[in-house]
């Protein structure tokens, strides 16, 4: 059930950054190129951020939802393009 949802939060992530303009990460605000990582709730970050997230208490600095690296989905981001997502 946590993985069929987590599908669905990436999916609706991924149709919601790709029509906007600029893809920004949702902690440090600046604009995603090359590697991302996407929440289970939702939320998306640059990899740096992703990191420092998981070193410290591990819970998204939006919505406070704990988080663990095991279901933190890669997807790499071309401006201008639409998201990869990469294989599990």
């Amino acid at each position: 059930m946590i993985v069929r949802n987590f599908k669905l939060h990436c999916e609706e992530a991924t149709k919601c950054v790709s029509n906007s303009v600029e893809m920004r990460c949702n902690a440090c605000w600046r604009e995603l190129e090359g590697k991302a990582i996407t929440t289970t709730c939702g939320h998306i970050f640059c990899q740096n951020d992703a990191s420092k997230i998981l070193s410290n208490d591990a819970a998204c600095p939006i919505c406070d939802q704990v988080l663990s690296k095991s279901l933190m989905k890669p997807v790499d981001i071309n401006p201008g393009d639409e998201w990869t997502n990469h294989p599990t």
